[in-house]
């Protein structure tokens, strides 16, 4: 037995069999509260960011680097579009929409050596109206050499390690409303130093129509980490973002506002066009008022699929799946983001497979 789409638990399947009545009222109690039950979420998701505002934020900044090659393509706007792997990362509550098990990796090279590496996997749980997912972020460097106090060469050299470890649950309370959750094990070493903390991303998403998403998200809630014997603050931030479909969904826009924890306001808007049923080509803008005056977080994109028929025994499997002709869906991504004249572009490339 399904109500709004939802499957019910036995226990109370027998229940509400019992009183057709009561049933035609939870379904009408259910539709006149669903923008209610978001708006409260949206209220305490903002009061929980309130609360950090004002503080420095200055622990695991790497927290902050997008690991998705698809959407910093499109301007980093993807808290009311997260119709994919990606919403691990953006909106964990858009996690739930996937439909195939999903897998992807991204490598990003920043400046000075620096290194960025990202992997997630999701798992749909259909007749849960649920999905969960794992995710790992890298940021590290080569070793860096270590001076005394009087500018002496060290024999030992400096090593710089982050990396934060995610478990994603994500559940569709009803057709139009969804919530996520991530919990976060962040590590860094800073040559001889180290620290570790735990921290927690929570969103809600809300489509009352199939082309509309409204997202809100509050990410890296945590108590800090503390790197020789200071202890600072994780950059926590919410983003409020709308995602819209239309051209029978080949054109897909987004805009997200953040607000960060400490700093200024940044906006993302972009989007991208499907073309030939294969080919990708996006475009966006990420950053605040004051980084458009300088040109910076001006950001472009490509992609392409392919698709690759399943082995002969994986094809009942997917049955009921999405993916066309029961065939593997494999993405490459490419996105450049500008970062102004003093650090020039950062180029990322992300592969995501679904089967």
């Amino acid at each position: 037995m399904k109500i709004l789409g939802m499957s019910i638990p036995a226990g109370l399947k027998k229940l509400l069999l019992c009183n057709k009545l009561f049933v035609e009222r939870y379904i009408d109690i259910m539709k006149a509260n669903c923008t209610k039950l978001f708006l409260t979420a949206v209220l305490l998701l903002l009061y929980v960011t309130a609360l950090s505002a004002g503080t420095s934020t200055t622990a695991a900044t790497f927290l902050k680097i997008e690991p998705s090659a698809r959407v910093a393509g499109m301007g980093g706007a993807f808290a009311g579009i997260t119709d994919d792997i990606n919403a691990l990362y953006y909106n964990p509550s858009g996690l739930c929409s996937i439909q195939n098990t999903e897998f992807t990796a991204t490598y990003t090279q920043w400046i000075v050596n620096i290194m960025s590496g990202y992997v997630g996997v999701g798992f749909p749980y259909p007749k849960m109206n649920a999905a969960a997912g794992v995710s790992i972020t890298y940021l590290g460097t080569e070793d860096i050499e270590a001076r005394d106090d009087s500018g002496v060469l060290q024999t030992s050299k400096n090593l710089v390690n982050n990396s934060a470890t995610a478990v994603c649950i994500s559940h569709r309370l009803l057709p139009i409303l969804s919530w996520g959750t991530n919990i976060k094990y962040i590590t860094q070493k800073l040559g001889a130093y180290s620290g570790d903390g735990i921290a927690a991303d929570f969103g809600v998403l809300f489509n009352p129509f199939e082309s509309l998403g409204v997202g809100l998200s509050i990410l890296n809630i945590g108590t800090g980490i503390k790197v020789a014997g200071i202890t600072n603050d994780l950059p926590m931030s919410t983003r409020i973002g709308v995602g819209y479909r239309m051209l029978k969904n080949a054109l897909v826009m987004g805009f997200d506002i953040e607000l960060p924890g400490s700093g200024d306001m940044a906006f993302h808007l972009g989007g991208e066009y499907l073309f030939a049923e294969k080919f990708y080509i996006r475009a966006g803008y990420g950053g605040t008022a004051k980084d458009a005056g300088e040109l910076k977080g001006l950001t472009a994109g490509l992609g392409f699929k392919t698709l690759m028929k399943l082995p002969a025994e994986k094809r009942q499997r997917y049955s009921q799946s999405s993916l066309k002709n029961k065939e593997a869906e494999t993405n490459v991504d490419y996105a450049l983001v500008t970062y102004g004249s003093e650090f020039g572009p950062i180029h990322r490339v992300s592969v995501t497979v679904k089967f």
